[in-house]
């Protein structure tokens, strides 16, 4: 008799796909940008109080939140520039910008180990994406409320929710 570990398992399928779902999503990770701080500050120094410079607020913020190592000056400097971001895009009444910001805030507060915080936040992102119809911004925002499940079932739902908005918005490498 064959011995196959997959046969001990009720449903082999869904156990493929939730180990499958677990490795492609659990650590998210995000590629730091190809420019440096110092290029980034310079674009941002030049810039207009435009959308282009809230991308690139938001591009450093995260170049600081996704650098090696959960450092709190990183941290830090990562959520004074969001503030910098979420302010301008209110300013221009730039919903996406908004929303990205408050995605970003939520990731911070998580990697501070405010978990608490950061779920509050991700629901509220979610909810704004759901109001303004931002589907990005959506299927990130369930990317990240999968981050905070306390089980695989509840972190495979979420991911589920993202994974047909994903498909639909074309970001196969999220997929």
């Amino acid at each position: 008799m064959n011995y196959n570990a997959l046969n001990t398992v009720k449903n082999p399928t869904y156990f493929t796909f939730a180990i499958l779902l677990f490795f492609l999503f659990n650590a998210q990770v995000y590629a730091q940008p190809k420019k440096s701080a110092e290029e980034l500050n310079n674009e941002i120094s030049v810039a207009k109080n435009d959308r282009n410079k809230v991308e690139l607020l938001l591009t450093l913020s995260g170049f600081y939140l996704n650098k090696e190592g959960e450092i709190k000056d990183d941290l830090d400097k990562a959520e004074k520039i969001n503030k910098r971001a979420k302010f301008l895009s209110d300013y221009l009444a730039y919903k996406a910008g908004t929303g990205k910001a408050m995605l970003l805030d939520a990731k911070i507060s998580r990697e501070k180990g405010d978990v608490k915080n950061g779920l509050e936040k991700a629901k509220q992102t979610l909810a704004y994406a759901l109001r303004y119809n931002l589907m990005e911004l959506q299927a990130n925002a369930y990317l990240e409320e999968a981050m905070y499940g306390s089980n695989l079932d509840e972190r495979i739902k979420h991911k589920k929710m993202a994974i047909p908005i994903l498909k639909k918005n074309g970001a196969k490498e999220k997929q």
